[in-house]
């Protein structure tokens, strides 16, 4: 094959093979970004129910302790 015609195709197929190359790094970059956002949505919501129900607890006890002492000074 005639040299000429085998630099001109390392000079295009070169840069397409690498180019997708990085477009795949990228979307799988992407797509696992994506996973990771969607777990840690997740999590977050799993917190914010854990922390709703622990001041809903709080609020309960503070006002135990309340009539207990109204209670204990009367």
């Amino acid at each position: 094959m005639d040299p000429q015609i085998v630099e001109t195709l390392k000079a295009v197929v070169g840069p397409v093979l690498s180019g997708g190359g990085v477009l795949g790094f990228y979307l799988l970059y992407r797509k696992f970004e994506a996973e990771m956002r969607e777990s840690l949505r997740e999590d977050n919501k799993t917190l914010r129910e854990e922390r709703d129900q622990l001041r809903k607890d709080l609020k309960e006890a503070e006002a135990e302790r309340r009539t207990r002492d109204e209670e204990s000074a009367v």
